[in-house]
């Protein structure tokens, strides 16, 4: 554990040497484009290795620690926002006819399933789950 530490500050100061004397820093493995977006993405690529999506800009602290923790061998974790699925309950006109299902939009739901039914939907309840 001290060893990466040691080579994360390594290379933290060799970054920042390298960029204070406007030269491009030597980080080995290391691509970067802009998309179609106009989005820098940035990707650890080593030969025979997975590829790993860095977060945050070249040289910040957070990227220098996950391009040093992917040099060194260890996972690099995305943390992603869990997308929300609700139930839904759906009425057929003034019917008996219910409807009971789960989407992430209900609203898009309702709008796909009022293209193929005769009489008017109705989105009764909604509930976060």
């Amino acid at each position: 554990m001290l060893r990466n530490a040691a080579r994360r500050r390594d290379l933290i100061r060799a970054f920042k040497t390298a960029k204070a004397e406007g030269a491009k820093p030597p980080l080995k493995y290391l691509q970067s484009f802009r998309d179609r977006h106009g989005k820098t993405r940035n990707y650890f690529r080593r030969p025979g290795c997975k590829t790993v999506v860095l977060p945050g800009l070249p040289g910040s602290a957070e990227f220098m620690e996950a391009y040093a923790a992917v040099l060194g061998g260890e996972p690099v974790l995305r943390i992603r926002p869990e997308k929300r699925k609700e139930l839904y309950i759906i009425r057929a006109g003034k019917s008996s006819l219910f409807k009971i299902g789960v989407s992430r939009a209900p609203g898009n739901r309702l709008r796909e399933l009022q293209t193929g039914a005769a009489s008017p939907l109705e989105l009764i309840a909604a509930l976060a789950g």
